[in-house]
């Protein structure tokens, strides 16, 4: 009679454990994708002496960047490993050290405690959260690491574990993680207030703002805050003003619409026969996830409309969805037993196991694309080893950019070895300054004359032998062509280091060849592919 459940459960653990190996070398493989790519190299200038502000000019808190000089100096040490690889295998470092802190806690639930079997499913769906329902694009980039990292903060204060014992070890670790996860979003603060807010209510009681968990949170962040201050000033007072004043035109909110309407769509199955009324050992904690979704619902909101910032709220749907899944099925043992009607826990489950295969199908085809996406079959990459396949032929050692795009020039900068002589990765606060065809207040005219002046100061300094400028018919959804020459021509410091050391030299349009030799363009036909892309930039060279 055991026999058929047992052998159940080895075949679901073997398939799970299986999969979780591959998207665990799929991660790992590809560790430098997105965002990523700009911060390892953001990193890498970092430890190399740049400072932030003045010679790394990032939007995002300084937390990161320093995070990720971690395997950046992993990988200079041990020159056998990449970058991208040890970002990768410190991501699912940390992602075990959340799920070995939160089977501790859980552990002493009462409808856990002492039941392994129980207990090793937990641990099953938590790794599928953090680790399986997460696309390579976005592991272990700044929201991931806040989700994997405050995740045990989260279920230290479920109503079951009010008023255990907890070991002074296990409360140390759970304030430390978290610690570390809500000070790399400034964002997660509202998730932090939330939290706060839920538990007071509950309990009826502030007590929980003097918990050592919070206390450990509340000294790592004044520390940090002044660690900001201290090393990276030009950040509170020159990156952190201008994004506050022009970040939000950087993207478009409309995009966020598609996994806002994903994460309804994930709770319209998880709740598909609810009954509000009917009381588990379960319901507590389910109310307690629900509100702790509605905080990551904010926390989504509240940013700028990128889509990784949703990965926190579908991952919190997803183990949700799970956690249903043992409250209908204790409810339909129940009714069993009682010989009542248990259609409607039956259709509870299946809309729970359908969201769980829904968001399993999503990542099984971002692995399949992941494995089967040769890089020259991608516009983006193929314009990559365009720029790059230029400043190798011209034996170009230093160049900088003019654009906004800046995946593409961080990608081009790490497989070309070419010096990026410059502090911007990109202009990320022209789009709100190009809403109207003039800067529309006196405080668009000062960034726009501080950008200038940065820009000549890093050409002075860096001396880049060659600038890629977007000339493309519309800079960043913007509709209307934008002649940045001419824009930070405005600024005198900048018109005069452009006119004196700068050449017009050629436009590589759709990335077809450029204007280098016709033995060149012979032998290395090959590296000029043809794209039908909008991506044309002019290329201006430095006079010797």
């Amino acid at each position: 009679m055991n026999l058929m459940p047992r052998l159940a459960d080895k075949v679901i653990f073997s398939v799970a454990l299986t999969l979780l190996a591959l998207d665990a070398y799929m991660q790992v493989a590809a560790g430098n994708s997105g965002d990523k790519n700009w911060l390892l190299l953001g990193a890498r200038w970092w430890l190399d002496g740049r400072t932030i502000g003045g010679g790394i000019f990032e939007v995002n808190p300084p937390l990161i960047l320093w995070l990720y000089a971690i395997p950046v100096w992993i990988s200079e040490h041990l020159t056998i490993i990449k970058d991208s690889w040890a970002l990768g295998l410190m991501g699912i470092g940390f992602t075990i050290l959340s799920i070995g802190v939160s089977i501790r806690l859980i552990g002493l639930h009462p409808m856990f405690a002492g039941n392994a079997y129980r207990q090793a499913y937990f641990a099953l769906l938590l790794a599928s959260v953090l680790m399986f329902f997460n696309t390579p694009l976005y592991f272990f980039d700044r929201d991931n690491i806040m989700f994997v990292l405050t995740f045990p903060y989260m279920l230290r204060f479920m109503p079951a574990l009010e008023g255990r014992r907890l070991s002074f070890c296990l409360r140390l670790s759970v304030g430390l993680l978290a610690a570390l996860g809500f000070c790399i979003k400034p964002h997660s603060l509202i998730v932090f207030i939330a939290l706060q807010a839920v538990v007071i209510f509950r309990e009826r009681s502030l007590a929980v703002l003097c918990s050592l968990e919070n206390c450990i949170i509340y000294t790592a962040g004044a520390l940090y805050a002044f660690c900001v201050w201290h090393f990276a000033p030009d950040y509170i007072g020159v990156i952190l003003p201008m994004a506050m004043e022009t970040y939000s035109g950087y993207n478009y909110r409309i995009n966020a619409c598609l996994y806002l309407a994903f994460a309804f769509l994930s709770a319209g199955l998880t709740f598909v026969e609810f009954r509000p009324r009917l009381a588990t050992p379960y319901r507590v904690e389910t109310y307690y996830f629900v509100e702790v979704c509605v905080a990551f619902l904010a926390y989504a909101l509240l940013n700028n409309g990128w889509g990784y910032t949703y990965s926190p709220l579908l991952s919190a749907l997803a183990f949700l969805s799970g956690w249903m899944l043992w409250e209908y099925g204790w409810l339909r043992c129940e009714h069993e037993k009682r010989r009542q009607p248990i259609k409607q826990f039956v259709f509870g489950q299946r809309g729970c196991i359908i969201n769980l295969a829904l968001n399993v199908v999503y990542i099984v085809v971002s692995m399949a694309a992941f494995f089967t996406a040769i890089c020259d079959k991608y516009d983006d990459c193929r314009q990559d080893e365009a720029y790059a396949a230029y400043l190798t032929h011209n034996h170009i050692r230093s160049f900088s950019t003019l654009a906004v795009n800046f995946n593409r020039w961080t990608a081009v900068a790490r497989s070309s070895g070419a010096l990026w002589g410059s502090r911007f990765n990109n202009l990320w606060m022209l789009p709100a300054l190009l809403r109207d065809k003039e800067p529309a207040s006196e405080q668009h005219q000062r960034i726009i004359e501080y950008v200038g002046r940065a820009y000549a100061q890093d050409l002075e300094y860096w001396k880049p032998e060659a600038i890629f400028v977007d000339s493309s018919n519309g800079v960043f959804d913007y509709p209307h062509p934008v002649d940045l020459v001419a824009l930070f021509g405005r600024v005198p410091q900048f018109k005069e280091i452009w006119q004196r050391q700068y050449r017009y030299l050629t436009t590589i349009d759709n990335c077809t060849k450029s204007d280098i030799s016709a033995e060149a363009q012979d032998k290395n036909a090959a590296a000029w592919p043809l794209i039908a892309a909008d991506c044309r930039y002019s290329v201006y060279g430095r006079v010797p």
